[in-house]
């Protein structure tokens, strides 16, 4: 899918003691009038913009000009739970002039300087938790705004996951409409001199030469009206395993290698993971929290649980959680319990993860209907399994069985939560 952008213009002018109104809202600008008596046209731009791959950064640079005073940045369309960041440039001096995170239908409002030239930057966090092509429109709204080029550079690559994994020398295609591109591993320029068919260009990354962990290709193409695109991608060299116990060949390497990476899950002991032992609830609260990105208060704060301590490891993870609603804990002999090192069921598992409200609503799979699935469950336990299941984020075991009521491992709980991060 290509960005496109769709540009409307439309002129807004109304007089009102000096002060001009915009949109019928409660901001009033001050505009002084020009040689002539006459008020600068206060116009509006809008952007359409579909981004390529759902869970990918891409950003797009639009020169513009208006004049000094206020330049008021929409958000118009967005779908999922998307978020868009937007920054003004003074490409003179280099100075941010406005920046700002939009999340739903937001509007911020940036104070242009001077009257002349700025750049729009835009671009999505990548962070979308929805299997989804994500799609923004954002309006821009200033006194004698013009934009001179309003078709953006479209980029040809293909697919890459949001976790890509290179241990051997990697190959692809790279190409643009503008045929021109720029290509920067890690901060560092690339050859991309050979042209191929139709303007492709190839490129080939050892991952033998380059340490472990994340590395970043950036993509740029820019035509000469300064109109461009920045398309960046991340991969993972894996030349080392970081368990020895979860070696390249076992089925959740993947998951338990880029988890570690982020933080999100750690060995038991140096460079050893434990992957066939139960997870425990303060370990899953962990991996839960720091995968969804809750904010977590590292300081000492009250318990609501009497048996997670203040001053414990996971108490920030388990507030955060239950802040949330995600976890409610259970009545016991001290008041209300967590029970954080006991083993986590399954079905538990589960039922924390749908109440995070971030688990695909579209049905990628029907129901696989486990035998030990069913009515006879408490509720809890039964909706929070049929949802996964329906997402297509769980299976069963050969037996046709769940086993709601059996502990988790450490690397069923590792793929599990990686969900939230398309691992």
């Amino acid at each position: 899918m290509y960005t496109r952008m769709r540009v409307k213009y439309s002129v807004i002018l109304k007089l009102v003691s000096s002060v001009l109104l915009w949109f019928g809202s409660a901001l009033f600008i001050n505009i002084n009038a020009n040689a002539q008596g006459e008020l600068p046209a206060v116009q509006t731009v809008r952007i359409d913009m579909d981004m390529v791959q759902a869970g990918q950064r891409q950003q797009h640079k639009v020169p513009f000009s208006a004049d000094k005073g206020i330049l008021i940045l929409k958000q118009e369309l967005v779908t999922d739970d998307n978020v868009a960041h937007v920054s003004v440039i003074d490409p003179i001096s280099g100075e941010i002039v406005g920046e700002a995170k939009l999340e739903g239908y937001a509007q911020v409002q940036v104070t242009l300087p001077h009257n002349g030239n700025y750049e729009f930057y835009f671009s999505n966090f990548g962070d979308n938790f929805i299997d989804s092509e994500p799609r923004f429109e954002v309006s821009l709204t200033g006194a004698n705004l013009k934009v001179e080029d309003t078709a953006v550079p479209k980029f040809r690559l293909g697919y890459f996951e949001p976790y890509t994994i290179w241990s051997e020398p990697a190959s692809f295609e790279i190409g643009s409409d503008t045929y021109t591109i720029t290509a920067q591993l890690d901060g560092e320029s690339v050859d991309l001199s050979e042209v191929g068919d139709h303007g492709n260009m190839p490129l080939t990354i050892n991952p033998k030469g380059l340490t472990e962990g994340f590395h970043t290709l950036n993509f740029i193409t820019e035509k000469k009206s300064g109109t461009g695109t920045m398309i960046t991608r991340r991969f993972i060299v894996d030349n080392e395993d970081a368990f020895s116990d979860v070696p390249k060949a076992h089925w959740a390497h993947k998951p338990v290698e880029i988890m570690n990476l982020l933080g999100i899950l750690d060995g038991r002991n140096p460079g050893v993971f434990e992957p066939s032992k139960s997870v425990t609830r303060a370990e899953f609260a962990k991996m839960l929290a720091t995968s969804i990105k809750l904010p977590v208060d590292s300081n000492s704060i009250a318990s609501r649980f009497s048996d997670v301590p203040t001053y414990s490891w996971s108490n920030p993870y388990v507030e955060a959680l239950a802040k949330e609603g995600v976890t409610e804990g259970e009545q016991c002999g001290q008041g209300l319990c967590f029970n954080p090192n006991r083993q986590i069921s399954r079905a538990e598992a589960a039922a924390m993860m749908t109440r995070t409200g971030k688990v695909s609503q579209v049905d990628h799979a029907q129901e696989k209907g486990f035998m030990d699935v069913n009515y006879l469950l408490p509720s809890w336990a039964y909706n929070g399994i049929v949802k996964l299941s329906k997402a297509g984020w769980i299976d069963g075991y050969e037996d046709a069985l769940f086993h709601p009521f059996g502990t988790l491992t450490r690397a069923e709980a590792a793929k599990l939560v990686g969900k939230f991060r398309k691992i």
